[in-house]
Order: structure tokens, then sequence, then C-alpha cells
């Protein structure tokens, strides 16, 4: 009587991680971008910015050439195909055997943006109209005037994600990220994949949240013009709103502003690339940029420093001398 082994269970149905083969096992959609590299678009929405090699190994991973194999054939590690295959794997693009499809699609047509700079020069009017007429409150008049007001401002932050999110959300899933802007924590909507899209959506992605904090704001000014004695709150209100402008659209710091100067100059790494061009002392205006950011960020560790310092002198060390 013959003793037969065990059977190894079927390769589709092992862990990714596992997994040597994944012929027919891969669905997704791919399309050439304007600087020579690729999107791939997968089942869950998730948007990928890819080069023609990763193109490559995909494809023939598809054809049935083994992981092992594939990472001897283009000398790449085999931990990076694991890794690819994770990624795709948590956006649905690895499905059971000889369901896979790999197809080839267009690259989405732009929009134009002129409908949305005259909502912009709109709302903007309306502000600039409101400070000249109506506005007029210099200083806040109740104690706890402060504290409503800045619990109010939490409103517009979340709308202006939200502005963010509405504007990615026809192209991409976009997901919550969490940041720090001038070393304070911050929450944010992760559009990264937005680099996959033509220049004028990405403009408008990332200027949605901007678009969204005007239009909140004029509804604060239709709130004045209804009931006047608002004014008071209001008016500082806008003026903590515009505060908060020139931290978000500061191009030294990740927010509105960086990725705005990265969709006009349609720079990827924007300060990645300037600060090594500015190593290599090459006349470009990205090595000027590459400069004012490394200062920027020298300036900002020193002030958190400065910041550190005064806390621990002021407050704490005098605690423990008591």
């Amino acid at each position: 009587m013959k003793h037969s082994s065990p059977q190894s269970p079927p390769p589709s149905t092992l862990p990714w991680s596992e997994r040597e083969n994944y012929r027919l096992c891969l669905r997704f959609e791919y399309g050439p971008l304007d600087d020579g590299t690729l999107w791939i678009r997968t089942p869950n929405r998730g948007l990928f910015h890819v080069d023609w090699l990763t193109l490559r190994l995909l494809l023939e991973l598809n054809g049935g050439i083994s992981v092992t194999s594939l990472a001897q054939k283009y000398k790449v590690e085999r931990q990076e195909l694991l890794s690819l295959l994770a990624s795709l794997e948590k956006e649905g693009s690895i499905v059971p055997a000889r369901q896979g499809k790999i197809i080839m699609g267009r690259q989405r047509d732009d929009i134009h943006l002129a409908p949305f700079i005259f909502l912009f020069l709109l709302l903007s009017a309306v502000q600039l109209e409101y400070f000249r007429t109506l506005a007029h409150t210099v200083s806040l008049n109740q104690q706890y005037a402060g504290l409503v007001i800045g619990l109010i401002s939490l409103v517009p932050i979340v709308l202006h994600e939200m502005g963010h999110y509405l504007a990615a959300r026809p192209y991409f899933s976009p997901r919550i990220g969490f940041t720090y802007l001038l070393f304070f924590p911050a929450v944010y909507m992760d559009t990264h994949p937005a680099w996959c899209l033509p220049q004028n959506i990405r403009l408008l992605i990332n200027s949605a949240g901007l678009l969204s904090d005007l239009i909140f704001n004029t509804l604060l000014v239709a709130l004045v013009i209804y009931h006047p004695p608002l004014e008071q709150y209001v008016t500082p209100l806008l003026i903590l709103q515009y505060t908060r402008w020139t931290i978000i659209l500061n191009p030294m710091v990740n927010g509105d502003g960086y990725w705005l100067l990265s969709d006009f100059s349609k720079t990827v790494n924007l300060r990645q690339r300037g600060r090594e061009r500015f190593r290599k002392r090459e006349f470009h205006w990205l090595s000027l940029y590459g400069f004012f950011s490394l200062i920027f960020s020298l300036l900002s560790i020193l002030g958190l420093v400065w910041f550190a310092i005064n806390i621990l002198g002021r407050f704490i060390l005098p605690f423990f001398y008591r």
C-alpha cells in the first residue's frame, strides 16, 4: 500500500505573501502620464503613480512568471515585489485566478478652471466689500467671546478638508492623514494620488479647501447683513480665518500653498528637488526655493528650541526646585 504525502494547497488559496504564482490574478487599469510615467487605477478607486518597469513586472506576474524568477530576471529585491503586491492586495487588485484583467485606459480629459476662478474672485470681492463697509470691531468686548470664536473656528477647518474630499472623490478615494504644520498637529485629506490626474484637476483638488473657506466666510457675511449685531463676532472670526491662510498657503510647509506651487510648476517632490539643485549650485528657480526651504526649516527648529527652553525655564524647572 502506497503512502501519499499530504498535498500542498493550491497557489490561489495561499496568502499573498506566500504565493509565487499570480497568473491571471491581477486586476487594474493603467494609462500614460505627461511626464512619461504611468497611472494605475485599482478596483477600490485607488490611484498609483508608477514607472514602466513596475508595469512590466506586474504584466509578467499576471502572465505567470513566479515572484522569485521575476526578481532574478530584473535584478530587483523579492521583498520589493512583495511590498508592491501588498499595496495592490489592499486595493482589491489581487483576485481569484482567471478573474484578473489588466486593461489600458485613456487619460482623463482635463477641466476648465474659469468658472471656479470666477467664483473665487466673486466671493473674495464680497468679503473685501464687507471689510470696507460693515466691519468695525477691533477687539472682543466679552471675555468668553474668544473661547466661542475659537470653538466656532473648528467648523471651517473641518469644512476645508471636506472641500478637498468632495473635489477629489469623483476621481479617487482620498484618505484622512495626520501631519504637523509649524510643529502643530493637523488633520488633512491625503490627495497624493492626484498626481495621476491632469494639471487643472489637481489644481482644483488642492484649492478646493480655500474655496470652501470662502463660501463659509461669505455665509458669515450674509449673517451680519441679516443681523448686524453679529458683526462683533464675525469680524474676529474672519481675521482668524485669514491668519490661518498665512500658514496653509506658505509654500515652505506641507500645506495647500506647497501643493499648489507643485501643481503650477508640474514638479513632483518639490522640496527635495529644490534642495538637490541648491546643493549642486544650479542656476534655477528650484535652487532658490531649496535655499529658502532650508532657511525656513532651520528657523522653525530654532523657534521650537526657544519655545521649549522658555517653557522649561519658566514653568517646569521651578516646579522641581521648590
